[in-house]
Order: structure tokens, then C-alpha cells, then sequence
């Protein structure tokens, strides 16, 4: 399965999004991916969130690997969230 973020990545959208991540915990043994190539904008609710996915994630015995690619301007913040693999590309 591919979860693909897009366009503003803010706490105004935290419910669809984090209901787009909590879908992939259904697959039970699967195996999720997670694009960020087209956001545009995230705010740090974002990041906490994908932070808090990768420990669901795991705890559920299911692999999330996140892309790294991210836009520039997104990689700091990413980095504060403690994300630092999304900075790599």
C-alpha cells in the first residue's frame, strides 16, 4: 500500500490525515509507503504525526517506510520532530 501526502500538511487537516496512516495498520504483516514528494507545506502536527505512525507501526508488527524525499524547506522541520531519515535525500 502507498499513502501519498500532498499539497499543506497542517493540523487543519491532522483527522484526514491521520486516518490516511491508521488505514495502512489494517494490513497486519503488509507493508506501507509513504510519499511526501508533493506537500508543499507541513506544520510540525504533521511531523508528530508521522512520528507517532512509525511506533503504531511497529508495535503492530507492520513496516511504514517513508520516502526521503522532501521538499527543501520541509527538511528542518522534519529533522525538530525527530525524523531526521526524511533529510537524508
Amino acid at each position: 500500500m502507498e499513502i501519498v501526502f500532498e499539497g499543506a500538511c497542517r493540523v487543519d487537516r491532522f483527522e484526514e490525515l491521520r486516518e490516511r496512516l491508521m488505514s495502512g495498520l489494517k494490513l497486519q504483516d503488509g507493508r506501507v509507503t509513504c510519499s511526501m514528494k508533493a506537500v508543499t507545506e507541513a506544520d510540525l502536527s504533521f511531523f508528530q504525526l508521522l512520528h507517532a505512525a512509525k511506533k503504531s507501526y511497529a508495535t503492530a508488527g507492520v513496516e511504514l517506510m517513508m520516502l526521503s524525499y522532501l521538499p527543501a524547506a520541509l527538511k528542518a522541520r522534519a529533522n525538530l520532530a525527530g525524523l531526521p531519515e526524511l533529510c537524508a535525500a
